[in-house]
């Protein structure tokens, strides 16, 4: 009896060993790819804090330069805007709005028809974000939002004055999944998306996985 005991002892041994070790070897993959998702996660969002952070700086120098003109002329701003945009692609829009909040120099014009001479102190929530960059002579940007040219994105409003006169505002105008995509296309890795997310919904994605994979 004790010799036919042994074989079970040792065979249900070693299948505990193989349970055992299989849920190891399972759980440090698991580990070992949350430890990169979770790298890879940190790199994409240092990533699009630069992409943004770099056109905040560029958005800042056009208000600069455009106030320092002796003629600040449609023709003038469209030049500069237009310079701006071939070099740093992810803007929908770099326009100028005038001191009453109305959109008079998309660039381009195309794909931004809708906001050409639209006055944006009617627009929802536009118009409290100007109202507070006016109030404070500083930049300030809208939470993402439905834009007026479609899809979801952020709209930034930096004061430009001139000896304590309001002469307009620069608006940067960024749709979050042009954004996404000039930010990351040709660059994503095989088995990776790459998900905005807003409020618990995802306002822009990269990539043909599926939603797994958040930043």
């Amino acid at each position: 009896m004790r010799v036919r005991v042994v074989p079970v002892l040792v065979f249900v041994f070693l299948l505990t060993v193989f349970v055992w070790n299989w849920q190891k070897v399972r759980t440090l993959r698991a580990t070992t790819y949350q430890r990169e998702l979770s790298a890879v996660s940190r790199h994409a969002s240092r990533r699009l804090e630069e992409f943004f952070s770099v056109r905040d700086r560029l958005l800042h120098q056009l208000a600069h330069n455009f106030r320092d003109l002796e003629t600040r002329s449609p023709e003038v701003f469209r030049h500069l805007s237009r310079h701006l945009q071939e070099s740093f692609p992810g803007f929908q829009a770099v326009s100028w709005v005038d001191a009453e909040g109305v959109v008079r120099v998309p660039v381009p014009l195309k794909g931004n028809e809708a906001v050409l001479n639209f006055n944006l102190t009617k627009h929802p929530e536009a118009a409290d974000v100007l109202a507070e960059a006016r109030r404070t002579n500083m930049t300030r940007c809208t939470n993402v939002v439905e834009l007026i040219q479609g899809s979801r994105g952020i709209a930034c409003y930096i004061p430009v004055t001139l000896d304590g006169r309001l002469l307009g505002f620069v608006n940067g105008v960024y749709r979050l999944q042009d954004a996404l995509e000039a930010c990351f296309s040709g660059d994503i890795e095989e088995g990776h998306s790459f998900h905005l997310l807003w409020q618990d919904t995802v306002a822009a994605s990269l990539g043909k996985h599926g939603q797994d994979d958040f930043f």
